[in-house]
């Protein structure tokens, strides 16, 4: 009997799941040794979004004590995992691999500031994972399923819950949105700057939002009477009318920029990287990266990363200064400086 070419069609057999044990241990380790990262990045992950069982346990670990507003480190979590026994007498700790586990963690980490970098690549392979799962269930059901209409049906509903979780929409613990929220308020404090947000020009109200952020809800509340209406036309009036106020002193830009557009483009980490590539700055025990500013006649080297792991004004600066040079051709910049 005649094959279609499409009988001859191989499917994969005994091949690994995609993951890297290497971004999966990255991320571990940089929650380990520094609580703030699991602040920012822990709420991005799931328990199934590791594929290393020791990992699993180990998140699953840091995030509980992160929901009772405890410490992550070697010490706590050692404890915390010590106590937690299951039906057969071991402890988690003892099935992540004991305490050795936890400090090879926190040895074998490049570098924490590129937390983000492996988050990324823990969820891209645990959502390749998710479509192989898939693939393979509508396999099953071409293979068992009698009608063709209720097998592309189910199909397209696997499909569309795979699209679904890359949304974020699914039932998650509030303890988990929690963690980013205070993360993005955490940032929002260290960076001291209303440049975040959009700006209402009154600067009082400015230096106490940092701007009006994107996804907020912006609540003005008031008794009857006092203003409130007016308050809120007048910030809109503001915000429409800086770039017409401008023009009538003939100040007009051809671009109007943001120190917030370089750090959501990665601009500024990326500048930051250029210089140590180029051997300028140097990381101190505390985690936070200088430029050797006195190399080039300066006083005392500046900061471009707090211990925090977030970048400052100067770090934005320059990445602002080579976006200009580099990105946008200009060959002559007039700074004007003055107090803040």
């Amino acid at each position: 009997m005649p094959k279609s070419s499409n009988d001859n069609a191989k499917l994969p057999v005994n091949r690994t799941m995609p993951h890297s044990q290497e971004a999966e241990d990255a991320v571990i380790g940089a929650f380990l040794t520094n609580g703030e990262l699991f602040t920012e990045f822990g709420s991005k992950l799931r328990e199934e979004d590791f594929y290393i069982a020791s990992d699993r346990i180990i998140f699953a670990a840091i995030r509980d004590l992160a929901a009772k507003g405890m410490p992550a480190d070697i010490v706590t979590l050692s404890v915390s995992m010590g106590k937690e026994v299951d039906r057969d007498g071991r402890s988690a700790l003892e099935r992540a691999g004991g305490i050795e586990r936890l400090e090879e963690l926190t040895e074998a980490i490049p570098s924490a500031s590129n937390c983000e970098y492996y988050v990324e690549i823990v969820k891209r392979d645990s959502m390749l994972r998710k479509i192989i799962q898939t693939a393979g269930e509508i396999i099953d059901n071409a293979y068992t399923l009698e009608d063709a209409d209720k097998c592309l049906a189910s199909a397209q509903a696997a499909i569309f819950e795979l699209g679904k979780n890359t949304q974020g929409s699914e039932l998650v613990r509030v303890s988990e949105p929690a963690t980013e929220v205070m993360g993005k308020l955490l940032k929002v404090y260290e960076t001291q700057t209303p440049d975040l947000g959009l700006l209402t020009h009154y600067d009082n109200l400015d230096n106490m939002t940092n701007g009006f952020l994107p996804g907020q809800m912006i609540v003005l509340a008031a008794r009857p009477g006092c203003g409130k209406t007016a308050f809120a036309m007048s910030i809109a009036t503001n915000i429409a009318r800086m770039e017409r106020d401008l023009g009538r002193y003939k100040i007009n830009y051809d671009v109007w920029f943001r120190e917030s557009e370089l750090h959501k483009s990665g601009y500024v980490k990326e500048t930051i990287d250029m210089l140590t590539a180029k051997g300028v700055t140097y990381e101190t025990e505390d985690g936070a990266l200088w430029l050797r500013t006195t190399d080039f006649g300066c006083d005392k080297d500046d900061v471009l990363r707090r211990a925090n792991g977030f970048y400052t004004y100067f770090a934005a600066d320059i990445a602002y200064h080579r976006n200009k040079f580099e990105k946008r051709g200009f060959d002559r910049v007039i700074n004007i400086w003055g107090a803040d």
